[in-house]
């Protein structure tokens, strides 16, 4: 290295100093590029407030905004890099280098701090009993997970549209900036629009499933328990409606033609599908049947609501609430009344003493709220009904009030004097809902899991279809019901467990920082606020670049080494270093949930890197005839993402060692 001073300096907008030796460009490179990280910090802060409003929509604020307030700083950098020193290559073609490997090297270190022991080919939750051990451990990812890191591998062929024009030696490149640039910065678009409108189909999708898997279970329930009636299945094959008029009149036990709340309660505990010992889980079963039995009664019967009010007018079948929904004051069946007493049959076990202590203690102390939301349009009323009944261990309390679908359901001290409601199912929906629950397992299941094949045995002997019927779905939908409760196993692996500190918002636009959805500050206090901090902070960013180029390009000529080198070392030390922080931070809960935001936030950043980037890039490089003389350096990190890529689209499970 020489110190020898020169005259070559440029000061950045023409009166910030510069340094003509090595140690005074290397003091400048690392003021500048404090500034830089300052501003990078402001834009993260101010995407936390935006989080924190709760006001944007979660599909746009998760699908475009996070993706676009966390692809700034790279963009900015690159922007400003291409721009600022009369070469446009090295300082930009070293910073587009460099940010995929700041995010690559973050993918591997979140792997190692957020390790965690395996069993049965998924990590375990928090669990890490010898952190020496790096061949038994490893982290697992939501199913969705593996997806984004295809668009990122599909991201990388937009360096081909430059690439392969240079490769077979063009001489003019300006064609192929242009169209690479058109082209990349298209895909940006179309990402985001996905990450927006994808996101959001995919949850619809998602709760469908879960809806579905839950039917598939009441299927299961009522296929064994119907065993004491002569089984679901005639001889025929085909289904045995008079069984499931059996169970309704069984259960229906004041034999008032409707199957009401507890009455419900005391089905499922009696058909072994919920447990005794779990009163907010079996309130949530309770709740999704009714809705379930709701929405298919009103597509049966043309609007008619199958779940119904005491006193409410018959119609097509099911009984609707009429008129701006009075509180109906009639007495309710008590859960141990509804509780099956009859002698057991083969495949069925019969009700546990411990449902029967609990049934009992909820006919002595059980409390209900009513919140009924009144449609004056359409002259309905919607009902909600939540039930606390005391465990087999005769635990009593207040369940905390919660929302679903706009229906405020909040319970009270056991004990209460409180106005009750009778909701319940008629005999007629009853049974034609069932049937289409039976044709739809029978239908769809294969569908659903076109792996499980029924043993030889089952199908020599011809009972395929009754296989099919008690053929047990993932429980997915318990963690939903209850609201992602962390420390409980409700998934289908270990991994599965959720983290209810977490936000719910579409993967590849989740902040690094975990958002609180109570925000301290007024909503739109809150994201005025936000929006100021990346206004602000994307414009610090813009003006600390160009002077953090320029003593790069200073500590070049003066220390010999080349400028695309030092903007790969420099820039992701300036631009990445706060959110890789919080990565690991995030990284460091070993739970599946915090290393899928990870994984997912590092795949949507080089997606965004290699084509909203790029196509910035290209395009001042079109403006400015820039050559092309980088094809070796960006194929060795594009060949870098594509096997991380692949290795993370192919398997949810990576471990520590492979």
């Amino acid at each position: 290295m020489s110190d020898t001073p020169r005259d070559d300096c440029e000061p950045g907008y023409g009166f910030l100093p510069c340094s003509t030796n090595t140690g005074g460009a290397l003091f400048l490179t690392v003021i500048y590029g404090a500034l830089v990280k300052g501003a990078t910090k402001l834009i993260s802060d101010g995407s936390d407030y935006v989080v924190d409003s709760n006001v944007i929509p979660r599909n746009i604020l998760g699908g475009l905004l996070l993706p676009l307030f966390g692809a700034m700083p790279a963009a900015l950098l690159i922007l400003c890099a291409s721009v600022a020193t009369s070469d446009v290559g090295p300082a930009a073609i070293g910073l587009m280098c460099g940010l995929p490997s700041a995010l690559m090297l973050l993918w591997g270190a979140a792997v190692f701090v957020g390790r965690c022991e395996m069993h049965e080919g998924f990590a375990v939750n928090k669990l890490l009993r010898n952190p020496c051990d790096l061949a038994q451990t490893g982290v697992s990812t939501d199913p969705s997970t593996p997806g984004y890191a295809w668009y990122a591998m599909a991201s990388v062929g937009c360096y081909l549209l430059v690439q392969t024009p240079a490769v077979f030696g063009a001489t003019d490149l300006r064609p192929a900036y242009i169209l690479g640039s058109v082209l990349s910065l298209l895909a940006a678009v179309l990402y985001l629009t996905y990450q927006v409108m994808g996101t959001e189909y995919a949850r619809r999708n998602e709760e469908s499933r879960r809806s579905r898997y839950f039917r598939y279970n009441i299927v299961r329930s009522l296929a064994y328990y119907s065993n004491r009636y002569g089984g679901i299945l005639q001889p025929d094959g085909s289904l045995n409606t008079e069984a499931i008029h059996r169970i309704f009149a069984r259960f229906d036990r004041d034999k008032n033609g409707l199957i009401c709340r507890e009455e419900l309660a005391g089905m499922l505990l009696g058909m072994d599908f919920a447990n005794p010992n779990d009163p907010q889980l079996l309130d949530a079963f309770i709740d999704t049947t009714f809705r379930q039995f709701d929405l298919e009664s009103s597509a049966a019967a043309g609007g008619a609501s199958g779940a119904a009010n005491g006193g409410s007018a018959t119609r097509g079948g099911g009984r609707m609430v009429q008129g701006a929904g009075a509180l109906l004051r009639t007495s309710s069946a008590a859960a141990a009344a509804a509780l099956p007493d009859g002698s057991g049959g083969p495949g069925q076990a019969e009700v546990p003493a411990a449902a029967a202590a609990a049934g009992t203690k909820a006919a002595v102390a059980a409390s209900e709220s009513v919140a009924i939301i009144a449609d004056s349009s359409s002259g309905s009323a919607a009902t909600h009904v939540a039930v606390d009944i005391a465990g087999a261990a005769g635990a009593a309390g207040a369940v905390p009030a919660r929302a679903e679908g706009g229906v405020v359901s909040t319970s009270v001290l056991l004990g209460r004097a409180e106005p009750q409601a009778t909701q319940g199912i008629t005999e007629e929906m009853f049974v034609k809902v069932l049937q289409g629950w039976f044709a739809e397992k029978q239908k769809r299941f294969k569908e659903d899991f076109p792996h499980e094949e029924a043993p030889k045995q089952v199908r020599r002997a011809g009972t395929t279809a009754m296989w099919l019927l008690t053929k047990q779905a993932p429980e997915e939908y318990k963690e939903r019901l209850l609201g992602g409760s962390g420390g409980r196993d409700l998934g289908t692996c270990p991994c599965e467990e959720d983290d209810a500190e977490e936000a719910e918002l579409p993967s590849s636009g989740v902040s690094f920082t975990t958002a609180t959805t109570q925000p301290t500050w007024p909503a739109w206090q809150s994201l005025s606020w936000g929006l100021v901090l990346v206004v602000g902070g994307a414009l610090a960013l813009g003006l600390a670049a160009v002077p953090f180029t320029l003593s790069l390009a200073d500590l070049s000529r003066t220390s010999g080494m080349p400028l695309l080198v030092l903007a790969f070392l420099a820039g992701p030390l300036a631009a990445c270093t706060v959110d890789a922080q919080a990565a690991l931070q995030l990284a460091a809960r070993r739970r599946s949930r915090a290393i899928s935001m990870v994984f997912s936030q590092v795949y949507g950043g080089l997606t965004l890197q290699h084509t909203l980037c790029l196509g910035l890039l290209w395009s001042v490089m079109a403006a400015r005839g820039a050559a092309w003389l980088y094809t070796p350096e960006c194929a060795l990190v594009a060949l870098g993402v594509v096997a991380l890529c692949a290795l993370g689209a192919n398997h949810r499970t990576i471990k520590t060692l492979w």
